[in-house]
């Protein structure tokens, strides 16, 4: 993950969005372009967090095995 502590509010509100979409949609119907759109943020924006549709699915584990 690319983001800095300043960008921790935004990368939470992305993980938790994306979270929710691979689980209704599943991961490879899943888009950074949808996950910025429920996110209310530009894809530029998740991509300069993230990288990668990869990157996010990789967080979004850790999140969940850190549960």
């Amino acid at each position: 993950m690319r983001c800095q502590k300043q960008d921790a509010p935004q990368a939470e509100r992305i993980l938790i969005t994306a979270e929710r979409l691979i689980r209704r949609n599943g991961f490879h119907k899943t888009t950074i372009a949808d996950v910025a759109t429920e996110s209310r943020m530009s894809p530029a924006n998740v991509h300069r967090l993230f990288g990668s549709k990869d990157e996010v699915r990789q967080a979004v584990c850790a999140r969940l095995l850190d549960r």
